[in-house]
């Protein structure tokens, strides 16, 4: 099963009738698409929100605070942007050894799109957009920023 539980503002979300937590994603054989996008969608952002972990998971994003100044900013831009690749090739690689621990529609397969800007009101942050696609051809994007 592919499910886990559902985060809202970095909070587990529960059922007010229950208590219990709430849930998103697939059951393996699963084909909701809503579902999964919903689930890859907080896979990334969570992957794109924690500092570096042993497998590479994560794209490490906060070490790259405050560093703008230091580096310059074309530096940063690119950084960033290696460092989400790396995040992703990572990921791509843990999928790889568990290949039917998840749905289809859940296994990333391929970065769509990724777009990385300096923030026009402050040099010192940057924007980026990223989009990928599962192996189902689900499009599921996520933003964030940095700075």
């Amino acid at each position: 099963m592919a499910t886990t539980f559902k985060i809202k503002n970095g909070d587990v979300v529960f059922n007010t009738s229950s208590g219990r937590p709430k849930t998103i994603g697939n059951e393996i054989d699963g084909t909701d698409s809503a579902k999964a996008k919903e689930k890859t969608g907080q896979d990334l952002q969570r992957c794109l929100s924690l500092a570096k972990v042993n497998n590479g998971t994560t794209a490490d994003i906060i070490s790259l605070v405050g560093t703008t100044p230091d580096i310059g900013a074309s530096t940063a831009s690119l950084l960033l942007n290696r460092q989400i690749r790396a995040m992703f090739s990572n990921i791509l690689t843990q999928q790889a050894l568990r290949p039917f621990a998840r749905p289809r529609s859940e296994r990333m397969a391929l970065i769509a799109s990724l777009r990385v800007l300096q923030d026009k009101g402050d040099p010192t942050k940057f924007r980026f957009t990223l989009g990928v696609k599962t192996q189902a051809g689900l499009l599921v994007a996520t933003t964030g920023s940095v700075g």
